[in-house]
């Protein structure tokens, strides 16, 4: 049998990512065994440190290595989301990962190679590309001030980063706490384009061009004030970092007969039902997937972009980050509508 549950890692049969999360489990659960994992008493990393470990694969006899971007301000960084190490690490290394997205989407519905979520649903590991790795380790610093001053914030909360050597190859990893801890039985993503999606989790059928639909979610004025305000300065905040893509994650689920707490990412609302009446429901929603900087090549795709999609008066997500920043808070405050 293989470590955490997992098939061998040279198990026949089982996707190369498969076997790259199997060994990430596996690396992440010999570090935290030997009390290297950041928080050790004895360690001597540095803050921008990275923390490495490295084994023989014990099917193959191939040497494995695992390097943790950062370890130090990770750990900060998981502080701050209010969880501990040893709840991360058994939530990272207990039990197999789930298959599937934030909320349980499909890895189709977002541009991940892969996604899993933790058997307690609390976290998301999705493979990312080298660049958003890099904008992650240049962002830490940052992201650890902003949460200090900001708990409320609106943006998924980075965990860890890692990269798995093994072959000759590199895989990088993420870890986040899921924007939505309860089951949704609707989830959409709004973005600072027209290029926005409506995932019906049953179907997983993605709809385009939802900011062009007619559908609003109706929320108490208070509400509505501190949710805009959170999402524009949380854009601000991603404008700084010269990020130029990322979405507002939002689900939605029958109202509990509790009140929803109206705190931080969650918020009881009404939605349009049939004969025109509102369904009152409990909201999710946080801001993901901003690890994207603008780049030369973006600014090349944008040029190009305004003699295709945009001459049909259509937006792109290629834009500078100033102007994906105020596009974006537009959508939000055009999508929260004050209920009385």
């Amino acid at each position: 049998g293989g470590c955490c549950g997992l098939p061998p890692l040279a198990a026949a049969r089982i996707p190369p990512t498969q076997r790259s999360a199997a060994a990430l489990q596996w690396l992440l659960a010999e570090r935290r065994a030997e009390g290297r994992s950041g928080d050790a008493g004895g360690s001597q990393l540095r803050c921008f440190d990275d923390g490495v470990i490295e084994r023989l694969d014990p099917e193959t006899g191939a040497a494995v290595s695992l390097t943790e971007c950062r370890c130090t301000l990770s750990r900060r960084l998981r502080a701050l989301a209010g969880i501990t190490e040893d709840e991360y690490f058994a939530s990272v290394c207990a039990s197999p990962w789930v298959v599937g997205g934030r909320g349980g989407e499909p890895p189709a519905a977002s541009t991940r190679a892969a996604s899993w979520r933790s058997s307690d649903g609390r976290l998301v590991v999705e493979i990312v590309g080298r660049q958003e790795i890099d904008t992650l380790r240049h962002m830490m610093p940052h992201l650890v001030l902003y949460f200090e001053q900001n708990a409320r914030s609106l943006l998924c909360r980075y965990l860890g980063a890692y990269t798995l050597c093994r072959g000759g190859s590199q895989v990088h990893f993420v870890v986040m706490s899921s924007v939505l801890t309860e089951p949704a039985q609707q989830v959409f993503g709004l973005k600072g384009t027209s290029e926005d999606g409506w995932l019906e989790p049953a179907t997983t059928v993605l709809a385009k061009d939802l900011r062009c639909r007619s559908e609003k979610v109706f929320v108490a004025p208070g509400d509505r004030q501190r949710l805009v305000e959170m999402a524009r300065d949380d854009a601000e905040f991603l404008g700084a970092m010269h990020v130029a893509d990322y979405s507002m994650l939002v689900g939605l689920r029958p109202a509990s007969c509790s009140s929803a707490s109206s705190s931080g990412g969650e918020v009881r609302c009404w939605v349009p039902s049939c004969e025109d009446r509102r369904e009152a429901c409990d909201m999710q929603l946080g801001i993901v997937d901003y690890l994207r900087c603008r780049t030369p090549k973006q600014a090349v795709a944008q040029w190009f972009s305004r003699f295709s999609i945009g001459c049909c008066f259509r937006e792109v997500d290629v834009e500078p980050s100033a102007v994906y920043c105020r596009r974006f808070c537009k959508n939000i405050v055009e999508k929260l509508v004050s209920f009385r």
